[in-house]
């Protein structure tokens, strides 16, 4: 062991845990703006850049500008087979936690938007999305919170540094309707990740939660959703009965994660806001970019007449406002488990009114999905 990490394990008192919040605001604000450009660009292309570029990177030059250790400070240690098992099976059971935790979210708060886009289409593309939407963020997004940013807040002490920690993680995903089940996910990595003295085991509960919403999410998309809640509620009942086991029979590590605030950043302080002020400028760009960059329309049923696949569109992100959808806009909607995509007519109300071949159907806004389609390009002169 190097005299640098000696120094982090066993720190002197005193220290800025304030570069944690740094070390997020920085992060956040780059997912933020270069992160929804290159989504907008290419859905899984993007994600994969966001999470090794902006989540991954940050994290590493940040303990790299301390003069650390990468592995070892992001908690990078290896563990057991029994000890990833483990963490294997509270991480997808923990899955059906969360889901009930947002099912409570949506009664308070209202239906949330349905992130349809991180789910595949086919048994083809299943790996892919594993691997994009499960397996990468489990292994950069805990590196950044488990590893570098739990261990700086660690100077308040561990419990708190764990509190804290799964509060920032609930805030970066940015959605109302998962911050409860995300801040109860943080506490269950950041507790694995104190308790085992490794980040992994955080990695793998993480991959493994996500990896059940993929593959659920990808087995019941043409289903209710109530065909799914006994597996939910199985699934919440082996992590009540899981959690107990696991810390009874398991023992803390003896080897602890390292407290990296008592070491400096090596950069005055001056220079980490300056690094701050320069990524808040950066939120500046998506606003242009909306007007040149698209996704394009995608759909298993049958499109609006002259809405053709292929179409250049702007996707807008609408979970916290109101869509104010007008007669002409082009609207993303879920009815009877399959989404449809139609152009407005009219709207009345609650109901919005879309043009559905040959006659006129009214949805009701709760069945819109958090997006919309504010512009259409055609790529054709087709009228």
């Amino acid at each position: 062991m190097s005299e640098a990490t000696s120094e982090i394990v066993a720190p002197p008192p005193g220290g800025r845990a304030g570069q944690a919040y740094l070390l997020f605001v920085v992060s956040l604000l780059l997912v933020l703006s270069i992160g929804s450009i290159m989504q907008l660009w290419s859905l899984m292309v993007g994600l994969v850049l966001t999470e090794i570029l902006l989540i991954l990177l940050p994290a590493v030059v940040y303990v790299r500008l301390k003069g650390l250790s990468v592995a070892d400070s992001l908690g990078w240690r290896t563990i057991s087979t029994g000890t990833a098992v483990a963490a294997f099976v509270l991480g997808a059971s923990a899955w059906g936690v969360a889901v009930c935790l947002g099912l409570l979210s949506n009664w308070v708060l209202g239906e949330g938007p349905v992130l349809t886009e991180l789910v595949p289409k086919s048994w083809a593309a299943l790996p892919l999305h594993l691997l994009c939407v499960a397996i990468l963020p489990g292994i950069c997004e805990e590196s950044l919170f488990r590893g570098a940013i739990l261990g700086t807040l660690r100077r308040r002490g561990t419990k708190r540094a764990v509190i804290y920690t799964a509060i920032l993680f609930a805030l970066y995903h940015g959605n109302p309707w998962i911050v409860v089940s995300a801040v109860f996910l943080g506490l269950l990595f950041g507790m694995l990740a104190v308790r085992t003295g490794s980040s992994l085991t955080a990695m793998i509960a993480h991959a493994a939660n996500n990896s059940m919403a993929v593959v659920f999410g990808f087995l019941l998309q043409d289903r209710p959703d109530a065909e799914g809640y006994w597996v939910v509620g199985l699934l919440a009942a082996l992590f009540v009965v899981a959690l107990p086991l696991y810390l009874v029979r398991s023992r803390p590590s003896e080897s602890p994660l390292p407290r990296l605030s008592t070491v400096p950043a090596g950069l005055p302080r001056w220079a980490g806001w300056t690094v701050a002020a320069l990524t808040v400028v950066l939120l500046s760009v998506p606003v242009t970019a909306l007007a040149f960059i698209g996704t394009y329309v995608m759909a298993d049923d049958k499109l609006e007449p002259r809405i053709h696949r292929g179409d250049r569109v702007v996707v807008l992100r609408s979970g916290l406002v109101d869509l104010k959808i007008a007669p002409g806009d082009v609207i993303v909607f879920r009815r009877d488990g399959k989404t449809h995509i139609r152009r407005v007519v009219r709207t009345t109300g609650d109901e919005v009114w879309v043009a559905d071949d040959p006659q006129e159907t009214a949805v009701a806004r709760s069945q819109i999905e958090g997006k919309m389609i504010s512009r259409l390009e055609k790529k054709d002169a087709q009228p």
